[in-house]
């Protein structure tokens, strides 16, 4: 007598997912006759149950250090060739946009927009002056804000940079890129090239792109005991609660400055 209440073994197919048992259903129901039209459940998924942190990786680790020994940053070919070892560090846009990700956490589309301007200094701190004037966008109000310049950016002469390439005051920080897509954003060429550079270095994996910087820097603060306040702060997200929307704005600099050095990446030994 057979045992109906018997295990399958292992070696019986697993039961199709339930959207595919719904599709098969109807379409034995249609065959016999027994529903009429189109198979209802045709094309239908349930909505993805991932929880939001998961969705995008980090930056960390072996691939981070990977990433930053490769040539854009260890010398490349040419200008035109920067996935192929060289001799030149050619310090523009696809240079330091990575680095500044990868210290502040910031959206691609804010410093990528950046006019001389934009760059201040208060006694002996540099910051960003992220604001939306001119043809600037940002995606909310909680996104204006001041974000001190890493001490690690100093240190490879980012200053230096800027007084040489932009020496105006509305002059871009990144001359190199301009509006493009849909949307005009100024980061769209770069958001080509930085996925085709990391296919082209084999370090391409879905989920782990340039936001994935944000993540980490967020992560750094936290794990440091920044409070959710700063971090809020320098990362530009909107707080929750009235109180911290309305009265929080313009922390001290000092202490946005102190935040911000906690963010270390011991894995990431960049040459000056």
């Amino acid at each position: 007598m057979f045992d109906f209440f018997m295990a399958p073994s292992s070696q019986e197919l697993e039961p199709p997912p339930i959207p595919g048992r719904f599709r098969s259903l109807f379409k034995h129901l249609i065959e016999r006759g027994e529903y009429e039209g189109a198979n209802p459940a045709h094309g239908f998924s349930f909505p993805e149950k991932m929880r939001p942190k998961m969705k995008r990786q980090q930056w960390d680790g072996e691939r981070l250090t990977r990433l930053f020994n490769s040539p854009v940053w260890t010398g490349c070919k040419s200008k035109s060739s920067r996935s192929k070892p060289g001799v030149l560090v050619i310090k523009d846009e696809k240079y330091w946009l990575p680095l500044l990700g990868l210290y502040h956490g910031n959206r691609l589309e804010e410093f990528a927009q950046l006019v001389r301007s934009d760059l201040r200094r208060e006694e002996e701190i540099w910051y960003f002056d992220i604001n939306d004037d001119g043809d600037k966008q940002v995606k909310n109000e909680q996104s204006k804000r001041r974000v001190p310049v890493h001490p690690q950016l100093l240190v490879l002469d980012f200053i230096e940079y800027i007084e040489d390439i932009a020496p105006s005051s509305s002059d871009p920080l990144f001359p190199q890129l301009k509006p493009g897509g849909a949307d005009g954003k100024r980061g769209h060429a770069f958001t080509k090239w930085w996925t085709r550079y990391r296919k082209e270095i084999g370090l391409y994996e879905p989920g782990l792109d340039y936001h994935s910087f944000r993540h980490g820097v967020t992560t750094k603060l936290f794990a440091s005991g920044v409070s959710e306040v700063f971090v809020d702060e320098l990362t530009g997200h909107e707080g929750k609660g009235t109180s911290r929307a309305v009265y929080t704005k313009e922390m001290p600099l000092r202490k946005l400055y102190e935040a911000i050095c906690r963010v270390e990446w011991p894995e990431v030994l960049i040459t000056p």
